[in-house]
C-alpha cells in the first residue's frame, strides 16, 4: 500500500481494517475515533479531538506526532511501539500504561494522568506540566534534567528513580514530603 500524505482526515470512525498496515507521514486527523490500530505507522501526525481509548497499538509506530485535546484512556506504550515519540496537550491520558519506553523530551501538558503508570522509561530533558498525576506512579524511571511545575497530587519517589536536576515546584515538594512522613510547617 503507497503511504499516506499531508492529509486531513475529518469525521472519520476508522476501523482495523481501514488503516491495518498503512503508513500515515504528515497528516492530521480531526475528531476521528479509532478502535485499533495495530501494525500502522504515524510520522508527524497530529490528532485533535480524536478517542483512542483502549486501542490496540502492538507493533504501531508513533513517531513524532502530536495530540490535542483527545482521549487515550487505557492505551498501553511498550517497547514493541518501536518508534514512540508524541506531545501531548489537554488531553485525557487516564489509566495510560507507558512500560520499558524511552520518552526522552515528552511535552504533557495540561493533561488528566490519573492512575498513568509510567515503568522503567526514560523521560530525560522533558517537560511535565499543569497536569493531574493522582495516583499516577513513576518507577525506575530515568527523569534526569525534567521539569515538572504546576501539576496536581504529583508524588515521585525519589528512591524509585532517577532525578539528579529535576525541577520541581514547591507544592510538589510538600507533597513528596508530606508522603515520606515529613510534617511541613
Amino acid at each position: 500500500m503507497d503511504p499516506i500524505e499531508n492529509n486531513d482526515i475529518l469525521d472519520k470512525n476508522i476501523s482495523t481494517d481501514d488503516i491495518k498496515g498503512r503508513e500515515f507521514y504528515y497528516c492530521k486527523f480531526i475528531n476521528c475515533q479509532f478502535n485499533d490500530l495495530p501494525e500502522v505507522k504515524f510520522y508527524n501526525c497530529t490528532f485533535i479531538n480524536c478517542n483512542l481509548s483502549n486501542s490496540n497499538l502492538q507493533d504501531t509506530h508513533i513517531r513524532d506526532c502530536i495530540f490535542t485535546d483527545s482521549k487515550l484512556i487505557g492505551i498501553g506504550v511498550s517497547k514493541n511501539n518501536f518508534a514512540f515519540s508524541a506531545n501531548f496537550f489537554s488531553c485525557d491520558l487516564r489509566y495510560v500504561e507507558f512500560l520499558d519506553v524511552h520518552l526522552q523530551g515528552i511535552e504533557i501538558n495540561h493533561c488528566n494522568c490519573e492512575y498513568t503508570r509510567f515503568s522503567n522509561c526514560k523521560i530525560k530533558n522533558s517537560t511535565l506540566v499543569k497536569s493531574n498525576f493522582k495516583e499516577a506512579i513513576f518507577n525506575r524511571c530515568d527523569i534526569q534534567d525534567t521539569k515538572f511545575m504546576e501539576n496536581q497530587f504529583l508524588i515521585i519517589n525519589p528512591n524509585a528513580n532517577k532525578i539528579k536536576r529535576t525541577k520541581i515546584d514547591i507544592e510538589t515538594a510538600i507533597n513528596i514530603a508530606t508522603f515520606f512522613g515529613f510534617k511541613v510547617i
